[in-house]
C-alpha cells in the first residue's frame, strides 16, 4: 500500500496503528471526526511524502516523531484541536507545506 485516501468517509475514534505501513506515502484522512492524539509512531512511515488530517477532532501536540519524516512535503493538520508544534519541524528540508 503506498497511499491511503479515507477523507470525508465519517471515520471516528482514533487514529489506527500505522506503523507497519512503511511504504506509505499519502496519507488522507483529512474531515472525518477523528479524536484522540496523532500517535508516536507516526515516525515510523519513512516513506510518507503528505499527511491530511485537518478538520478532525484532534488534540494535544505534534508528536516529535514527525520530524523523523525526512520525505514529508505536505502536512495539513489545521481545524483540529492541536497545542503545539515540536522544534524539529524546522528543520524539516522538504517540507513545504504545514
Amino acid at each position: 500500500m503506498s497511499g491511503g485516501n479515507f477523507a470525508s468517509n465519517s471515520l471516528t475514534g482514533l487514529i489506527p496503528a500505522l506503523g507497519s505501513l512503511t511504504a506509505l506515502t499519502t496519507m488522507y484522512m483529512d474531515r472525518n471526526s477523528l479524536n484522540g492524539t496523532i500517535p508516536t509512531e507516526i515516525g515510523k512511515l519513512r516513506s510518507l511524502r503528505e499527511l491530511w488530517v485537518q478538520e478532525n477532532c484532534l488534540t494535544g501536540a505534534i508528536p516529535s516523531e514527525i520530524g523523523r519524516l525526512k520525505a514529508l512535503q505536505v502536512m495539513w493538520a489545521s481545524g483540529n484541536r492541536l497545542d503545539s508544534v515540536p522544534s524539529d519541524v524546522a528543520e524539516m528540508a522538504s517540507l513545504r507545506t504545514m
